[in-house]
């Protein structure tokens, strides 16, 4: 068994990003469609640079569900996104939140160093199914400083339908990531 024992810390967890060929787009495409419009949106800002989008399942701990939908059991995916805005590089995450079962923000984060950029946001999402869907404050101030990384609030959702964001709130929140992204340093 892959369990944490007594002085020795935590089991570890490997997420290879280089060798994983998981095709993992067609469930961004199903879940993410207000983030995806929300990108859309920064795309379409002159002062961002769309450079990549890419799709990763949530590595598996343990033990733990957490790194699966619970309506479904299908994989929850995490979307990272890249772009330069205004001569800095930033990577949004976002986490699929389809099932509601907790309340997630975008994560901004400040790219000090793009040959780490792997190896780190693999450890945060490590740390973030650990963590039970948190953001792992800790590493994510090791890494990028505490003011190389910002949580953005999702707009808010009708309370029946708390998976389901609105249409036209996109554009606060893009609104409301360069915003966010500005205090970045």
């Amino acid at each position: 068994m892959n369990e944490s024992v007594a002085g020795r810390g935590k089991a570890r967890a490997e997420w290879n990003t280089i060798n994983d060929t998981t095709d993992n787009d067609h469930l961004f495409e199903r879940k993410f469609t207000c983030f995806s419009n929300m990108v859309d949106r920064l795309k379409a800002n002159r002062w961002c640079e769309f450079i990549s989008l890419d799709t990763k399942s949530l590595p598996r701990r343990g033990r733990s569900k957490k790194h699966l939908l619970s309506t479904d059991g299908s994989p929850r995916c995490v979307a990272i996104v890249q772009f330069k805005i205004r001569d800095k590089h930033i990577v949004f995450l976002e986490v699929d939140t389809s099932d509601a079962v907790k309340p997630i923000s975008t994560l901004a984060i400040l790219v000090r160093d793009a040959a780490k950029l792997k190896y780190q946001i693999g450890k945060v999402m490590s740390e973030f199914v650990t963590d039970s869907l948190t953001w792992p404050t800790i590493l994510l101030s090791d890494y990028y400083g505490k003011c190389g990384y910002v949580r953005i609030p999702h707009p808010e959702s009708k309370s029946g339908n708390k998976g389901v964001l609105l249409p036209n709130s996109v554009n606060g929140w893009a609104n409301r990531c360069l915003v966010a992204v500005r205090k970045l340093r």
